[in-house]
């Protein structure tokens, strides 16, 4: 038996038994060096795994599961909008139909529109004016104009450019012109009626004295009654399109024009010099000798005219203002209607009422 040196060869392996390390290609394997990896940093970019472009991701189609859940879902959602009550529909403005909106206007129609553009013109004009003063009614009482040392002042606000509809202002101020010139006709009727008794001889004085004495109380109470009791009416009624306010007025003017042929008559004791108490004057048994009689009498019959100037246009205004109040639809039932309202807002008219209530049940109670 022949021995080996120690660390070449195991001495206790079986001869017969080979050794697979011994096989040259495991040999060559186990020589071979293996590759170097770097140490791998997962907050450093690499360049190698950086793409360019990345390419999209397509979703998956719907399962046939989903797209019948889907189907199910909007089934059940009809059925629920099938069974709920119907929505009224939203009130829509109302439309022309073509016919109606290509029809020719009538005068009517016309008028209508123009007095909603007027009042709408002087609402906006009343509510600038409102918010440049910043209160409700800022404006000073201007009407009637009087001087600075009358210890009487004005009552009234007075502004026909703005307070009145412009197809009627020229009609506001004819009226106005018309108070005027009758507070002017007042005023030259006691100056004759004071001529006169310079004139005349004695036995006339007590017909003209009286009618002297009467033609001052004219101009003292003419004036305000009618600026109040048909001038100031008339001017509420345009300005706010007032039934009752016309209706005033015309009843109360239709007695003033009556008035006005009287007084250019010139009955004596009547308080007016007209073309009676004029024509009395031109005879000479009737003055003193060289007293003037005949320009007092002249004076007097001017008077009849001025009159009778007043009773001719004060009945053309009447008539002109009660077309505009016809025109405008306005009628004696709406005139009514504002009186109870005026009637039932006022106070001293509810403490009546409140009153006699009171009072009625005290004595039926009693009885």
């Amino acid at each position: 038996v022949s021995f080996k040196m120690a660390g070449s060869e195991n001495p206790f392996a079986d001869p017969s038994e080979v050794n697979p390390f011994l096989d040259p290609s495991i040999q060559q394997a186990a020589q071979e060096k293996p590759p170097q990896y770097d140490e791998y940093n997962p907050f450093v970019e690499d360049p190698t795994t950086k793409t360019e472009d990345t390419e999209p991701v397509i979703p998956a189609p719907p399962s046939k599961e989903e797209i019948k859940g889907k189907n199910l879902l909007e089934k059940k959602k009809k059925k629920e909008k099938a069974k709920a009550p119907e929505r009224p529909p939203d009130p829509q403005p109302a439309v022309l139909n073509p016919t109606e909106a290509n029809a020719p206007p009538t005068p009517f129609h016309d008028d209508m529109l123009k007095k909603e553009e007027e009042l709408a013109a002087r609402e906006r004009a009343l509510s600038e004016r409102e918010k440049a003063y910043g209160v409700a009614d800022p404006r000073p009482n201007n009407f009637p104009p009087l001087p600075a040392w009358c210890p009487v002042k004005p009552c009234f606000y007075h502004n026909i450019k703005d307070e009145i509809p412009p197809s009627e202002q020229w009609m506001m101020r004819l009226i106005l012109i018309l108070w005027g010139f009758y507070v002017f006709v007042l005023f030259y009727n006691c100056i004759c009626c004071l001529a006169a008794l310079f004139v005349i001889q004695p036995e006339w004085t007590p017909i003209y004295g009286a009618s002297f004495g009467v033609s001052i109380f004219y101009l003292l109470a003419w004036p305000p009654i009618s600026l109040l009791c048909w001038y100031m009416p008339l001017y509420r009624a345009y300005r706010k399109d007032s039934s009752l306010s016309f209706m005033c007025f015309f009843f109360v003017f239709a007695l003033q024009i009556i008035s006005f042929g009287l007084y250019a008559i010139g009955f004596p004791n009547f308080g007016t010099s007209g073309f009676w108490l004029g024509g009395l004057l031109f005879n000479s048994a009737n003055v003193q000798p060289n007293s003037g009689g005949v320009v007092v009498g002249a004076m007097m019959i001017i008077s009849g005219f001025m009159w009778a100037i007043l009773f001719v246009p004060g009945a053309f205004l009447l008539f002109r203002i009660h077309s505009y109040y016809r025109r405008s639809g306005m009628t004696l039932e709406q005139a009514q209607n504002e009186a109870l309202t005026a009637a039932a807002k006022n106070k001293t008219v509810r403490k009546a009422a409140k009153q006699a209530v009171v009072t009625g049940t005290k004595a039926a109670m009693t009885e």
